[in-house]
């Protein structure tokens, strides 16, 4: 699969990556693409450079890691994250007196203004999405980047967050519940090779509560 680069100087370097490539995505959690490729010659590819794929943008944020096995074959391997990566950027400030330790006490969707108040100044494409609806209640934020921000609005609020594009929302992620996938068991009706689940966290079921 070929695939452009777009440098940060507007360049663009045409790459054909490997098999091994893939793409990570989870729910509240990340999302980018580990991409491997080779070359006869050494590319140097800048932080901030970009790849699109199905119409989402993914940037570089650490430096490309490079293996030169001899002088005509480098070996590339390059992380790039979604928007998701961004919020990881940027420090969570008041906007008013610009203090990075603070408490506010607000309504979910005031929490998360004060959010993308922190990130138009980066983008003004960042936006509001979708908010629960909840009494207000203090968050202290406390040296937190924007992302560890999102994370503990969530948190708080028992919701979840979701990130498309530019635009943030605040809310439990649900989606195709009139249309849910089929599955069954059988040969040729499995699913695909490396498809796994996993437990996240204690899974253990509670025999007696006291």
């Amino acid at each position: 699969m070929t695939l452009q680069i777009y440098k940060s100087d507007g360049q663009v370097v045409d790459i054909t990556i490997n098999d091994d490539s893939q793409r990570y995505a989870a729910l509240c959690g990340d999302d980018y693409v580990t991409l491997k490729w080779e070359s006869a010659d050494y590319v140097f590819i800048e932080q901030f450079s970009y790849v699109e794929i199905d119409g989402v943008r993914y940037t570089l944020l650490e430096p490309v890691a490079i293996t030169c096995e001899h002088s005509r074959k480098y070996k590339y391997e390059a992380r790039f994250e979604g928007a998701r990566g961004l919020l990881r950027l940027y420090r969570f400030i008041n906007p008013v007196d610009k203090r990075v330790k603070f408490s506010l006490t607000a309504k979910p969707h005031e929490h998360l203004q004060m959010l993308i108040d922190n990130l138009a100044p980066r983008n003004s494409a960042w936006a509001v999405g979708e908010c629960v609806d909840g009494a207000e209640k203090v968050i202290t934020y406390d040296y937190l980047t924007c992302r560890e921000s999102l994370e503990l609005m969530a948190q708080t609020f028992d919701t979840e967050w979701e990130v498309v594009g530019n635009t943030i929302s605040l809310r439990k992620v649900s989606y195709d519940k009139d249309t849910p996938i089929a599955l069954s068991y059988g040969k040729g009706k499995g699913f695909v090779s490396g498809v796994a689940r996993k437990n996240v966290g204690n899974a253990r079921a509670i025999d007696t509560l006291y």
